[in-house]
Formats: structure tokens, sequence, C-alpha cells
């Protein structure tokens, strides 16, 4: 999964925030400071400067 659940994520306009669940083409994403937002999977696509994966669950040291 591209976004699995529990990664830290940073959108470039809410700020940081972890994935919580994924439902078919959408995730909900508990922003530090924005709150709870559901994004479609879609609209992502191609987009890695709107959603960055920080940190995926079990990882220490960054995504990639």
């Amino acid at each position: 999964d591209r976004y699995p659940v529990g990664a830290e994520v940073r959108h470039g306009q809410w700020g940081a925030g972890t994935v919580l669940s994924e439902d078919g083409d959408r995730i909900t994403v508990l922003f530090d400071e924005a709150g709870y937002h559901t994004l479609s999977l879609d609209a992502l696509a191609g987009r890695d400067d709107l959603l960055t994966v920080v940190r995926r669950p079990g990882r220490d040291d960054g995504a990639d």
C-alpha cells in the first residue's frame, strides 16, 4: 500500500498526520493541526507533492 494504516504523512497544506484507515479508494488521515480528512487515492495518484509518507509503520528510519 502506498499509504498504509499507521503511516506518518505530511500534507502540503494540513501538515503532519497519521493514516487511520483505508476504505476502498479513500484514506482517512488525522492531521495534528487540521483534524480528520478523507482523501481520494485517485486524487493523490501521481501527486507526491500533495501527501508524502514520512515514516511507514514499524520503521524508525523514514519511508524510503
